[in-house]
Order: structure tokens, then sequence, then C-alpha cells
């Protein structure tokens, strides 16, 4: 399987599309490496079947290897660095270094590469059959669960070690209930994520059904800061909070509320979203009041009773992707 990178060509219009030399290989596939789609900058990294190009006879295209684990000369390596505006290239066998080049990706340039959130690894699929690689071990990303599965308590701490910040929150019957209190309040769990683009989750499990409850990401370790995916009026509704000031940032209507849904709120980047039962229900919108704070938690009301949550989790969006593991499962075995 012949590896290359080619640039763009075509003009972007519907008879006219932009696309990779090489594209007309019935064979081939390719990822995109333009930090642009809308323009012709950059190139794209090819696979095809039948090597139908020589340097001699196109220039433009840059020869990577024949085989998934053939090693690449520091010539040639040296030569993808330049192409590709690489300060670094650790990874000297093909394979490796395809990963490297999508999980590692220059200053400016392509998206990095993201993990299955539901496999917890990356894959890397160019060319037919399985992946190419599979990286199993992901770096520098972080999840956290919590379940409060513990003898009930008039403490939060279980699995985890959390903070009541406000109110009084308490482990009942394996969940966790807010007991009392004034006003919207929050818990928090005292683990850092890896970064500041992460989800937070929760089971809402039973409650009063008028009163403000959802989970809380890019929580401040030492500040009531925070953004806030709830149930309110809308009855879905992001908001940010700063020590303490509320701040609504969107809404949306559907479905209705209802005891044992799961709420999430994700913070990527600027883009700020809403998720219930794993579909988006507000947003994404753009906020960028709120950076760098890695920890997450719950906020509550209990104007008009308790309410009982499960099943907490928080994690990364895209764990290790600006560092290189150094260790994958490509076809053939573990190899460093």
């Amino acid at each position: 399987m012949p590896y290359y990178i080619a640039p763009y060509i075509g003009s972007g219009t519907d008879l006219d599309p932009f696309r990779p030399r090489g594209s007309d290989d019935p064979t081939w596939s390719a990822i995109d490496l333009r930090p642009d789609p809308t323009r012709l900058d950059g190139g794209g990294l090819n696979a095809c079947l039948l090597w139908v190009f020589t340097p001699s006879s196109d220039p433009a295209l840059f020869r990577l290897a024949d085989g998934e684990q053939e090693m690449l000369s520091p010539s040639r390596r040296n030569g993808l660095r330049t192409r590709l505006g690489l300060t670094t290239l650790a990874a000297s066998r093909w394979d490796q270094i395809a990963l490297e080049l999508l999980m590692t990706p220059p200053a400016n340039g392509w998206k990095a590469l993201r993990p299955s959130r539901v496999q917890r690894r990356y894959e890397l699929w160019l060319g037919p059959g399985s992946p190419l690689v599979t990286q199993s071990v992901i770096a520098g990303g972080t999840t956290i669960t919590e379940d409060w599965n513990c003898a009930d308590a008039d403490s939060p701490d279980c699995d985890l070690d959390w903070t009541e910040v406000s109110g009084d929150w308490d482990i009942v019957s394996n969940a966790i209930q807010l007991v009392s209190g004034a006003g919207n309040l929050f818990l928090r769990a005292e683990s850092d994520l890896a970064s500041d683009d992460h989800y937070a989750q929760v089971v809402f499990v039973t409650g009063p059904g008028t009163t403000n409850y959802g989970p809380v990401c890019r929580f401040a370790a030492a500040a009531t800061t925070a953004y806030l995916g709830i149930h309110r009026t809308a009855p879905w509704e992001t908001f940010r909070v700063v020590t303490g000031s509320f701040t609504q940032i969107a809404t949306g209507a559907t479905p209705a509320r209802a005891d044992g849904q799961t709420l999430k709120i994700q913070a990527d980047g600027s883009s700020i979203q809403m998720f219930v039962n794993g579909s988006s229900v507000v947003g994404p919108s753009t906020d960028t009041n709120i950076t760098g704070n890695t920890r997450c938690g719950l906020m509550g009301n209990t104007s008009s009773g308790a309410e009982n949550f499960d099943n907490f989790e928080a994690a990364d969006l895209a764990a290790g992707g600006a560092t290189w593991p150094g260790w994958f499962h490509s076809r053939g075995g573990w190899t460093a």
C-alpha cells in the first residue's frame, strides 16, 4: 500500500471540487491535512493501491512509504518535516509517523486527532482493511467517575473527594442527595482533569421538576465560577456563573423534563453545549468568559424539596492530543 502526500487541486466549485492529486484512482483514500478546507493550502495524506506517480513525473507529490512498517530515512523524514511545517518528528517508522502527525499537528495546522469516547482509543484508518494504527494508551487525558455506592453518610465523599461549596449534600441510598440550603447550591469534585476542554454529566434520579439542577464544568478550584447545563424553565439552559453572578448563555425547549435523564455540559474551546440523554439540546454557543478551570461538579436547588443524583462522570474531550505518547498497537503487535 503506497502512502504519499499530495497537494490539492481544483477551484472549489461543484464542477471542479477541491481534491488531492491521485483521487481519481478507485483504490484511493485520504485524510485532509489542510488547516482551512476552503483553500488549496496544505495537502492530503493519501493511500493508493496502485502507485502511478513518481517524483520525476510529478514533483509535487511526496512519497512516504510503500508499507505500513517501512522505516523512513533521515532525509525523507526531514523532507516531511519541511513539507508540513513541523518542528520535530520523533518517530521513524511510517505507521508511527502517521499517528504522530495527526496527534501533534503544527501550530496553525490541522485539527488534532481525537480518541473515540466509547472505545477510549485513537484509530487511524487509511486504506482498506483494519486500522493502520490503534493507539490504546491515551496519554494525558483524564476521566473521573462517581456512583456513590457507599454507606449513607452526611458527606458526599465516596470514590472521589468532594467539596460542599454550598448546601448540604449527603449520600442516601447509593446516590447523592441535595438535602437543604437556600438558592442555587454547588458540589465540586476535587479532581483535576487534564485540560479545560472537557465535559461533565450526571443522572438526575428523582426530585421536584420545578427547580434548577444539572452538571457543572470548568469549575474553579476556589470560587463559584463555572459553566452550567441545567433544567430550569426553558426547560434546558446553559449559564455561566462568575464568582456567584449568573448569566444565561442559551436555551432549548425539548425534550420534556423527566426523572432519570442523563444531563451533560461540555466546554470545547469557546463552544458551550448541553446534552440530554446523549442528544444536543442547547448550543453549541460561543462564550469566552471562563477558561483554564479543570474541575467539575453539580448544581441543585431545594426550594421545592430534596434532589437526587447518580452516576457522575467527567472527562477530557481530546485526551493526549498535545503530546506524543510513544506506545501504540498496530498490525503486527505492540511497538515502542
